[in-house]
Parts: C-alpha cells; structure tokens; sequence
C-alpha cells in the first residue's frame, strides 16, 4: 500500500512539473472577416448547431459601410435580459506579454450593463475581464493586456502561464425591448499571446 501511495504521489508530482514547465513560444492569432470567413467562430452562448445560425453570419455591421466583419443579431422575444455574443476555440497559454486588441459595435437603443472577455481555462474556469458601461452605437476599440486579466483576476498573479481552450466575448443588455433587435459587432481581433512550441 505504501508503495502505491508513494508511486501516485511522484507521478502526480511529475505532471505537476510537466504542466508548469510547458515550453511556449510567442504566437499571434489574428482576423479581419474581410475575406468573409466565419474562421470557426459561433454564437455565444450557443443557442443551437452551430453549422447554421442564421442570426450569426459576416457582413456588413453598418449598411453602405464596406468594412466586414462578424454581425450578430440577437431578437428579444420577451423583456427579459438577453445577451449577445461570440467565441472560438484556442488552444492557446496567457503569459505576462499576452495582449488582446479587438473592437465592437454593440447596437441597441439600451444601455448594455456589462461587455466581457472571456477565457476559458478548464480546471480554472472562466476567466473574465469585464468592461463596465461599454460604449454603443459606434465601433469601440478596446485592448486587454495581462496587467488587466491579473488584476481582475488576482488568483492568477502567481502563474506566468495558464492555460486556455477558448476566447470568448458577452455582453448583456437587461430587459431588452422586445421590439427593438439588438447588433452585435465584432472586428480586427489580435490576439498575442502564448502555445505550445512545435519541435
């Protein structure tokens, strides 16, 4: 039995320092939607197959503006809160030099309470960072560095590369207008930060 016990805890310490000791390198991910690809990103949250949403597509955020990128538009059947999104699988690490830089137009005739990047990072959970009153009706340049992600996230400051599967953006609009449909832009996404390097 003590041989068991002690064989478990060296293998879990050797995952311990495999994980921790993961060796990266710098990688960039980055899209325009000029080309009119989705580039495998969907809906968040997911309301159905992802296959086809008619109500996620790429186009034209303003009508007669030549600029392309993801257009989401979201119905309020009721008046309930209701929220609009978008995310993309990446399998990717934040590290100190990670830095996001996108920008959004969220159109709605109704203050959004909240606009979130987030990254999902398995075992960890969602990892937020949260803009407070976004701006709307215009597009919205916004850049997230580490000192952001740290400081929202105090949990992580000890870490110098964690793990993430996806990136993600949400926004909410409360009691949204069930007469009045609500636009989500998004574009110009940069994404520096971390993977797994390649031998």
């Amino acid at each position: 039995m003590r041989k068991v016990v002690l064989y478990l805890l060296v293998s879990f310490c050797l995952v311990l320092h495999v994980k921790a000791n993961t060796v990266l390198e710098s990688w960039t991910y980055s899209e325009d939607f000029e080309d009119r690809d989705l580039g495998a990103w969907a809906s968040y949250p997911l309301w159905q197959d992802t296959a086809y949403d008619p109500n996620f597509r790429v186009n034209e955020m303003v009508p007669g503006d030549p600029n392309i990128s993801i257009v989401q538009k979201v119905t309020p059947y009721t008046h309930v809160d209701n929220y609009a999104g978008a995310q993309k699988l990446l399998d990717m690490y934040l590290i100190p030099e990670t830095k996001l830089r996108f920008r959004y137009y969220l159109k709605t005739i109704q203050d959004a309470e909240f606009f979130t990047v987030r990254f999902a990072a398995g075992d960890l959970g969602k990892i937020d960072v949260n803009l407070a009153q976004p701006e709307t009706n215009k597009w919205v340049w916004v850049t997230v560095d580490y000192k952001d992600i740290i400081q929202q996230n105090p949990q992580l400051a000890d870490m110098d590369q964690v793990k993430i599967h996806a990136l993600a953006f949400l926004t909410k609009i409360p009691q949204a207008d069930p007469f009045m449909p609500i636009y989500l832009g998004l574009d110009d996404i940069s994404f520096s930060a971390g993977r797994a390097a390649v031998f």
